[in-house]
């Protein structure tokens, strides 16, 4: 059973707030899906080349939903959280399309960062080593 709420924002976009987003609402939610898998297989060596902790705030989703997803690849063997609570190393912002993009190698960091598509907040350093999820998952998509 999945417990959910949603509010509106002023400029009328969804803000979903769950464990896991509805079905349909995020086309990027088998990003995150990959991610998950790939950490389940191989988590502890993934943990030891990032090192860090990446928030995905994913805009654009159907109906004009926003979604949260925590990236942990600092502790264990990592996790993926929808909606979590905890504190991100570097937080990317970028929308549901451009996302699916990004991870399946599609469209560029660089490009997606200068043209304004992609946001970073955080630590930029640790926002480079989105290309280990790339390179690792990309096939997956």
């Amino acid at each position: 059973i999945m417990s959910q709420s949603a509010t509106r924002k002023s400029n009328s976009s969804l803000v979903l707030t769950a464990t896991a987003p509805p079905d349909g609402v995020f086309q990027s939610a088998k990003v995150f899906e990959a991610i998950r898998a790939g950490l389940a297989e191989e988590g502890k060596e993934l943990v030891n080349r990032i090192k860090g902790v990446f928030a995905f705030k994913v805009t654009g989703g159907r109906d004009g939903a926003e979604g949260l997803w925590i990236v942990d690849c600092k502790t264990g063997t990592g996790s993926v959280e929808f909606g979590g609570k905890g504190k991100p190393d570097v937080t990317l912002t970028i929308s549901d399309v451009d996302l699916l993009q990004l991870m399946s190698g599609r469209l560029n960091p660089q490009q997606a960062f200068f043209t304004g598509r992609l946001k970073l907040q955080g630590n930029m350093g640790l926002g480079m080593r989105l290309k280990e999820f790339q390179t690792k998952f990309s096939g997956k998509l």
